[in-house]
């Protein structure tokens, strides 16, 4: 019976597969230990393989999806002096450039072709405005940043007892264009016994707490709760997918 049903099931895709560029046929045997198994052989299509690469190289050629995410200004301290970076966007031009100025004074002599620049004897509370620049002339997009007083961020999470932080990611959750953080918390109870389960919790960067998901008993080990986060469906706003 069970020959027969694996073979007709081996006949079901071979007939299925005809219009692409392999056909696998199942040769069905029985192990010692009286477990069906199968072994699957394929052989190409050649024909079906030339027409699956010739509508492969005339479907429709779609945008490339971005994040719609700023420029992400940040001037972190460091020796003598300010690293100032910021982000090249997908759809920014190659010829984009930029000047800098630190408190209204333009730091850069020509326009900067790169995406960071070390302000050296920087002071203190020092405030940054980028300017983009185009055809040699700034066209009136800049961006703003006050300088970090240390080489990080920081923020106090909310408080939970018995849970370990042991994982995280970034997204923009909320469509402001800033990164967020998402936060793996672990209970340190045993998998076996445990009566608290997993957290997936969201902080903004000045750490507000966004939302807290209580995973649930849906996992045996931390190791197979994973965080992707991305704008899936293009509305401005990260999708956070777990497994």
């Amino acid at each position: 019976m069970k020959k027969r049903k694996l073979a007709a099931c081996a006949a079901a895709l071979s007939i299925a597969v005809t219009s692409v560029p392999a056909n696998a046929a199942l040769e069905v045997f029985e192990s010692t230990d009286g477990f069906t198994l199968g072994k699957y052989t394929a052989e190409e299509d050649s024909a079906a393989k030339a027409e699956t690469e010739s509508l492969y190289a005339s479907r429709p050629k779609n945008d490339r999806r971005f994040e719609d995410l700023s420029r992400g200004l940040v001037a972190v301290p460091a020796e003598n002096g300010n690293l100032v970076s910021w982000r090249f966007l997908g759809t920014d031009s190659n010829d984009l450039s930029y000047n800098l100025y630190c408190n209204g004074e333009k730091l850069n002599d020509e326009p900067i072709t790169r995406t960071n620049f070390f302000h050296d004897g920087a002071p203190a509370g020092a405030v940054y405005t980028l300017c983009e620049v185009e055809n040699g002339a700034e066209n009136g997009v800049k961006t703003e940043a006050k300088a970090w007083d240390k080489e990080y961020i920081g923020f106090k999470v909310t408080e939970r007892e018995g849970y370990n932080i042991d994982d995280g990611a970034v997204a923009d959750l909320d469509g402001d264009g800033e990164f967020e953080i998402l936060l793996r918390r672990i209970p340190s109870m045993d998998v076996n016994t445990r009566t608290t389960y997993p957290l997936i919790e969201a902080y903004k960067m000045d750490g507000t707490h966004m939302w807290t998901i209580n995973i649930g008993p849906n996992e045996i080990n931390e190791h197979d709760l994973n965080i992707f986060a991305y704008d899936m469906n293009g509305d401005g706003k990260s999708e956070v997918i777990m497994r």
